[in-house]
């Protein structure tokens, strides 16, 4: 694990069991992510991308054990001078003690908050479930500073989420991420339920409460103009493997991957004078229950090899080398 390196993710893999019928007969399994590995170094936002289905969230869930992965190792480590820790083998004190460093933002607003509860308690029942004391005034305290960050008026903390709009329900679940002072979140596709009017405020809202408090983010997305905008260093998914990971410069200015170019090529210009090459994709994405063998995507790719119909090309990371995955 470098010295820079917050998490150091190492052959991560979440299987589902499909089952049908009274007795939950085992039919098949889907591997959402399939032995992935990367490092999201401290202090950076890191970018997660891919097609609807492609294991996003699942691998920002597993990192946090919201679900238990399949295989591998999360080693993290918040304290530089201590050696880094596996969250996997962590018992549920060890786990509930780590995870004040560690938050979430969901994708919808609309069902992330409970209704039944007032601003105040949404905030800060987590403050109340850490095991620390703290008086009513405090957490009131707390509270109201938080919400004032993240552009909310505290004068609003005894009023239910069905009084708020999308974007002002998105920043209470931003404060809520942030009432614990965690080092990491993760942001799972946290302005694709929103207008595109108010997209743009969460985001930079977002990148400004990253420099304030010193996060580090896990940004989940699959829009490649909103993770230009806001991620130093991306990982491009396409059925549970990661297939390019670059620096967002190198990313966008010379794709390397088939799936990469083709996602690119497909967002907007916003000049008319420029003329776009699009690279359509031939046929759908694979059947997760039927993985195909090698490579998962040579069945689309307009370079496959017959290699590739057996060989799994290995992940170089780009940030460090210029080669190619698929093209060592």
């Amino acid at each position: 694990m470098v010295s820079d390196a917050l998490f150091d993710i190492q052959g991560l893999s979440k299987t589902f069991e499909v089952t049908k019928g009274i007795r939950k007969r085992r039919i098949g399994s889907v591997r959402a992510v399939t032995e992935v590995s990367f490092q999201i170094r401290r202090g950076e936002i890191f970018g997660l991308v891919g097609e609807s289905g492609c294991g996003k969230t699942t691998t920002g869930r597993c990192l946090l054990r919201a679900i238990e992965p399949t295989a591998g190792k999360v080693l993290v480590r918040f304290d530089p001078e201590e050696p880094p820790i596996d969250i996997l083998k962590l018992n549920k004190d060890r786990l509930i003690a780590i995870r004040r460093n560690m938050r979430m933002v969901f994708q919808d607003p609309y069902s992330s908050l409970n209704p039944r509860m007032n601003v105040l308690d949404i905030v800060t029942e987590v403050l109340k479930l850490d095991g620390r004391r703290r008086s009513r005034s405090e957490i009131e305290e707390r509270a109201a500073f938080i919400l004032e960050r993240v552009g909310l008026d505290p004068e609003h903390m005894r009023r239910y989420p069905h009084a708020f709009s999308g974007g002002q329900r998105q920043r209470i679940a931003v404060a809520r991420a942030l009432i614990s002072e965690p080092a990491f979140i993760v942001a799972d596709e946290p302005v694709s339920a929103l207008d595109v009017s108010i997209q743009a405020q969460i985001l930079n809202l977002l990148k400004a409460l990253k420099r304030e408090f010193r996060l580090t983010l896990l940004f989940i997305a699959h829009n490649l103009a909103v993770v230009q905008h806001m991620c130093d260093r991306i990982a491009v998914m396409y059925m549970g493997d990661i297939v390019e990971l670059a620096d967002k410069r190198r990313l966008f200015e010379r794709p390397l991957h088939p799936y990469t170019e083709a996602l690119l090529s497909a967002v907007p210009i916003p000049n008319p004078m420029i003329r776009q090459r699009r690279i359509p994709l031939r046929g759908e994405i694979g059947d997760p229950l039927n993985r195909p063998p090698g490579c998962p995507f040579h069945p689309r790719c307009p370079y496959s090899q017959d290699r590739c119909r057996t060989d799994k090309p290995a992940l170089v990371d780009r940030t460090t080398q210029e080669t190619s995955p698929h093209l060592a």
